[in-house]
C-alpha cells in the first residue's frame, strides 16, 4: 500500500516536473524578431513632421535711371565793377560813417543778377586792405566791404585779370585773392603761385563743367619791375599762347564750355579794330564758346564769330567785345551804359554735345544822383522806363526819365536783335 503510494506520488512529481520544463522552453523559444515586432506593435509612432517651405522673396526690378534728354543753362556776363573815390564816400554815407555800404547799388538790378545759373564780373581793382588807403583812379584800392554786397547781389565769380589789379602791388594782389577765398566767391585771372595756377577755374553749373578764363593786355607798366618768374604765373595775359594753355588746362579739368574774358582794346571807343578782333577769333578756334569782352569803359557790339580749323571743319562761338561800364562813377550816356549778357547752353545729354539755344541782353544804367554827394544805383532801364514807380524811391528828375531813354536806344542801336535779343525786363527768376 504505502509502495503503491509512493509510486503514485513519483508519477505526479514527474508530470508536473514535466510540464514546468515545457513552459520555460515554450519561453525560450520565441523568436527575436517577433518579440521585436511585439514591442514595436505597442509603441506609439510620432507623426513624420510636414516640412515648412521656404519662400525666396523675387526681387522687384530696379528701374532703369531716366536720364533726361537736355541739360539747359544761363551764363550770365557783365562789365566792369569800378570804385572811384566818389563811391568810396557814398558807400560811407550809405552806412552813416560806420564804415561803408555797397548794397544799395546793386537793390534794383539784384534779381537780373540771380536769374542766371552762373554769373560773371569783372572786379576793375585789389581789396589791399585800409592800411593802403582807400582810393580811386588811377591806383584803386576797393573796402573791403564791397565783397559781401557783391555776393548778396547774386554775383558768382569775379575777373581779376585786369590792368588795375596791380595798383596796390603784389600784396595787393595776394590779398584780394585771400579776401575773395574768405568770402567763398569764385574768382580767376590772377594767382598767389604756380600751383594755383595750375588748378583752372571749372565750375560744376547743373552738372555741366564751366571753364572761366581772365586775362589782361597790360599791367599798366608794373610788369616790367616784376620778377619774371613771378609774372610768369601771377596774372595771364591775352596773347595767343596764354590764353590757349588756360584752355587746354580748363578742358583737362573736364571743362565742357569755355568763357574767355579778355580785358583789351581801345577806351571809349565803341567799334572793334582789327588787332582786337583777332584775338577774338583766336580764342574761338582753341575753344572758347563765349567771349565776355572788358576794359573800354563802353559798350560794343555782338557777334556770332564762325572760324575755319585746321581740318577745314567749322565751329562758332559769342563774342560781346565790350560790356561796358556795370558800375563806375564815369560821366555821358556810353559811359553809363552797361548791359548783362545772358548766353543759353545746352547739353544733349545722349551724345554730350554742347550748343548755344540763345543769346540775350538787359540793358542797364549807372544812375548817379544825390545832393550831399552822389549816390550809385544800376537800374534795368526797360523795367524803369516803363514803370518809373520801381526806382522812385530815388526821387528821380526829368534828366532820369531822359537818360533812360537815351541809353535804351543808344544800346539796343550799336548791338541790335540779330545777333542777341534786347530784354525789355528782367528775365523771370528759374526754378
Amino acid at each position: 500500500m504505502k509502495k503503491a503510494l509512493i509510486i503514485a506520488i513519483i508519477i505526479v512529481i514527474s508530470v508536473i516536473a514535466l510540464n514546468f520544463s515545457d513552459i520555460v522552453d515554450s519561453s525560450v523559444a520565441v523568436p527575436t524578431e517577433e518579440i521585436v515586432l511585439q514591442n514595436v506593435a505597442t509603441q506609439t509612432v510620432a507623426p513624420t513632421a510636414t516640412p515648412t517651405p521656404i519662400i525666396t522673396p523675387t526681387a522687384s526690378p530696379v528701374p532703369t535711371p531716366t536720364i533726361e534728354p537736355y541739360t539747359d543753362i544761363v551764363i550770365g556776363g557783365t562789365g566792369d565793377i569800378m570804385c572811384h573815390i566818389q563811391q568810396v564816400e557814398d558807400a560811407s554815407l550809405a552806412a552813416d560813417g560806420e564804415g561803408y555800404s555797397f548794397y544799395h547799388w546793386f537793390e534794383f538790378i539784384k534779381p537780373a543778377l540771380e536769374y542766371p545759373d552762373l554769373m560773371i564780373a569783372n572786379l576793375e581793382g585789389p581789396i589791399a586792405g585800409e592800411e593802403q588807403e582807400y582810393n580811386g583812379y588811377p591806383m584803386f584800392n576797393f573796402p573791403d566791404e564791397i565783397i559781401p554786397a557783391v555776393k548778396d547781389a547774386g554775383i558768382d565769380v569775379l575777373l581779376n585779370g585786369n590792368n588795375h589789379i596791380m595798383d596796390k602791388k603784389i600784396p595787393g594782389i595776394q590779398r584780394t585773392i585771400q579776401m575773395l577765398d574768405d568770402a567763398d566767391i569764385a574768382h580767376t585771372g590772377a594767382w598767389e603761385s604756380a600751383e594755383a595756377r595750375a588748378k583752372p577755374l571749372v565750375i560744376d553749373v547743373k552738372g555741366i563743367k564751366v571753364g572761366v578764363i581772365s586775362a589782361t593786355y597790360s599791367l599798366n607798366g608794373f610788369a616790367k619791375h616784376i620778377d619774371p618768374d613771378v609774372l610768369e604765373y601771377l596774372v595771364c595775359f591775352i596773347d595767343e599762347e596764354q590764353v590757349k594753355k588756360q584752355i587746354d588746362l580748363c578742358k583737362e579739368f573736364g571743362a565742357e564750355v569755355i568763357v574767355v574774358s579778355p580785358h583789351m582794346g581801345d577806351e571809349f571807343e565803341v567799334h572793334t579794330r582789327r588787332g582786337i578782333r583777332a584775338y577774338g577769333e583766336a580764342y574761338i578756334k582753341m575753344g572758347a564758346d563765349i567771349v565776355f569782352g572788358h576794359h573800354p569803359h563802353v559798350l560794343r557790339e555782338v557777334v556770332n564769330m564762325e572760324v575755319t580749323l585746321d581740318d577745314g571743319s567749322t565751329r562758332s562761338g559769342i563774342i560781346f567785345w565790350s560790356l561796358g561800364n556795370f558800375v563806375a562813377s564815369m560821366y555821358g550816356v556810353q559811359k553809363e551804359a552797361g548791359l548783362i549778357a545772358y548766353v543759353g547752353i545746352r547739353r544733349d545729354n545722349h551724345t554730350g554735345d554742347i550748343s548755344i539755344t540763345t543769346v540775350e541782353y538787359l540793358p542797364t544804367w549807372n544812375y548817379r544822383h544825390g545832393r550831399d554827394g552822389y549816390a550809385y544805383h544800376i537800374l534795368p532801364v526797360g523795367t524803369c522806363i516803363d514803370f518809373p514807380e520801381y526806382y522812385e524811391k530815388t526821387n528821380p528828375d526829368q534828366g532820369a526819365v531822359y537818360r533812360l531813354d537815351a541809353v535804351w536806344r543808344s544800346t539796343t542801336e550799336l548791338l541790335g536783335d540779330e545777333v542777341a535779343t534786347p530784354l525789355r525786363y528782367v528775365p523771370e527768376a528759374k526754378e
